[in-house]
């Protein structure tokens, strides 16, 4: 372990490695930018609580003390693959990457079905973790497979999509079975050669209503335009993204719920369910630009659905979801989940 520099750190702050900026301490630490790290640390690991494997830090709420091992994915690489069937491509791409960097990387190259999750803050890695998604389009719609590392049992995997159980912001690595068990080590998605823009989202095709686009970089820079004007900069407004997954509702009961609520906001899912825009909901409760009683925590004044920390502790957070849980219950009788990994001291 010595020759590797395997030896982990004590009590790192976090405060820099997690966009809502709370000011969490690893008891144990270690930056992961080489495979044979975690081949060799992996034994190590079997005597201890089951590590948190850290990416980008923007889909979670850590909390002030972490006595569990923190590995802290930062290896980087991407490689485009021959084998692709005809008309697509496929990238390789490093867990430890921005996944922004590399969506403007792939549209660059002239690849497609990458540009309507542009701006989607985090890693690489957490992709298919969550199934990320945005405006009409969900990372598994173009997912080949993942290279992962398993941790109990010391080997290399490489894993296709359909094997991940992917579903609205859900995956198998969520599951207790897989969870800090599994290290997503590299990604690889299959994308096309022929641009066909995907415009379902209504704010994204009312851009695109007079004259459609020719180009994936069109729609990527309409997305990073309209989530600019709707979602807080973390640098600014530290915060998580959005806070609560949207609803899943039986048709019929979104029908008997806009009786009573004319404007609700939903979405499709198939023939016999359909989505409720939860930042709707929190924004009709009388939440948004709502803040907790000592300032610290609150609803964005921009998007109610997006968690803002200014100086709050991961209970603060917390405290404050539960309550925008509540007050929708309250008035909606829609129950909310949310949508970051909470990881308890």
């Amino acid at each position: 372990m010595n020759q590797l520099s395997l030896s982990f750190e004590s009590n790192v702050d976090l405060f820099d490695a997690n966009t809502l900026r709370i000011p969490a301490k690893a008891e144990q630490y270690i930056a992961i930018t080489e495979a044979k790290q975690l081949e060799a640390i992996a034994n190590h690991l079997k005597d201890l609580p089951k590590p948190l494997i850290l990416g980008g830090g923007s889909n979670l709420v850590l909390s002030d003390r972490l006595p569990m091992p923190v590995l802290h994915l930062k290896n980087k690489g991407f490689e485009q693959l021959s084998d692709a069937p005809s008309g697509t491509s496929r990238v390789r791409i490093a867990a430890g990457e921005v996944w922004h960097d590399t969506v403007s990387k792939c549209v660059a190259l002239g690849l497609s079905g990458l540009e309507n999750l542009a701006l989607i803050p985090g890693s690489v890695g957490a992709a298919p973790i969550q199934n990320i998604g945005a405006y009409g389009v969900e990372v598994r719609e173009i997912l080949h497979s993942v290279e992962v590392y398993d941790l109990q049992n010391e080997q290399w995997l490489h894993l296709p999509v359909e094997s991940l159980e992917l579903g609205y912001r859900r995956s198998r690595f969520q599951s207790e079975d897989w969870n800090g068990r599994m290290v997503v080590w590299s990604v690889t998605l299959e994308l096309s050669r022929s641009f066909t823009p995907r415009l379902s989202y209504p704010a994204l095709g009312a851009v695109f209503a007079n004259k459609p686009p020719k180009k994936a970089q069109e729609v990527m820079q309409a997305v990073m335009n309209i989530r600019k004007s709707k979602l807080p900069d973390v640098a600014v407004e530290p915060n998580a993204g959005s806070f609560f997954k949207n609803p899943v509702l039986p048709s019929e009961l979104v029908a008997a719920l806009r009786q009573q609520f004319p404007d609700l906001v939903s979405f499709p899912v198939d023939d016999h369910q359909e989505k409720i825009a939860a930042g709707w909901l929190i924004e009709q409760a009388g939440l948004k630009g709502a803040w907790n009683q000592n300032k610290t925590v609150g609803c964005s004044a921009s998007q109610a659905l997006v968690l803002i920390n200014h100086g709050g502790s991961a209970q603060d957070v917390l405290d404050w979801a539960l309550e925008v849980k509540r007050k929708v219950h309250q008035t909606f009788g829609v129950e909310l989940a949310i949508e970051p990994v909470c990881i308890k001291g």
